[in-house]
């Protein structure tokens, strides 16, 4: 969203995405925002404003701007819900390595940076396989298959995450949830409120927004 804002793709500025943050954030982050949304993007290479950083308030920042930037492309009249994804890739990739029983990885990774920041080569491991994902899709291979937080009519939620089967035009089909556990499905059933809330925040967010 905010490499969108530099390049003037969206008629949102950079006050207006800050005014957002403060629901969510507390007053160091939402500054940190503001200067990531104005500072040239060359210049973003030692900022600290992380991922985990962000959503340790207890709310994920997804849940909010993925229908933020979907009501956005509404109003301009180019929206695709095909092509607009959360990226959730690094939960999957901190899954897995659980499953491996490596679970120190993250622990070492800060260790080395001595105290100077969270673990972000997960973050850019996750980044990088989606991103290839979706290039391999582009290209008309099969079978590739990714999780997204995207639209959809999988639960009550207006957007969940789900694995995605991906084509040339997006996502060619949700593989929806599968077989939950009674455990699981207690668990989806008390996530789903504060996802819906999450998810209303956002669109309220674009439709009380001046100039929208």
């Amino acid at each position: 969203l905010a490499a969108l804002l530099r390049r003037g793709h969206l008629d949102i500025d950079a006050e207006t995405v800050v005014s957002f943050n403060e629901h969510i954030h507390t007053e160091e982050r939402v500054e940190k925002a503001a200067n990531l949304v104005q500072s040239d993007p060359a210049d973003q290479e030692d900022d600290d404003m992380h991922i985990d950083d962000m959503s340790s308030s207890g709310q994920t920042v997804v849940n909010s701007t993925v229908p933020i930037a979907s009501e956005v492309l509404q109003k301009a009249g180019v929206y695709d819900p095909n092509k607009i994804f959360g990226v959730s890739t690094l939960d999957i990739v901190r899954a897995n390595t659980f499953v491996a029983e490596a679970k120190e990885a993250g622990t070492e990774v800060v260790k080395a940076k001595a105290g100077a920041g969270s673990a972000t080569l997960s973050m850019a491991y996750a980044g990088a396989r989606f991103t290839i994902s979706l290039c391999k899709a582009l290209r008309k291979e099969s079978n590739i298959v990714e999780c997204a937080y995207v639209r959809s009519n999988v639960t009550e939620a207006k957007y969940f995450s789900t694995p995605l089967l991906l084509g040339p035009n997006g996502i060619q089909k949700n593989l929806g949830l599968g077989k939950l556990s009674e455990f699981e499905d207690q668990l989806l059933k008390a996530a789903i409120p504060e996802l819906k809330k999450n998810i209303q925040k956002g669109e309220d967010f674009v439709h009380n927004t001046k100039g929208n």
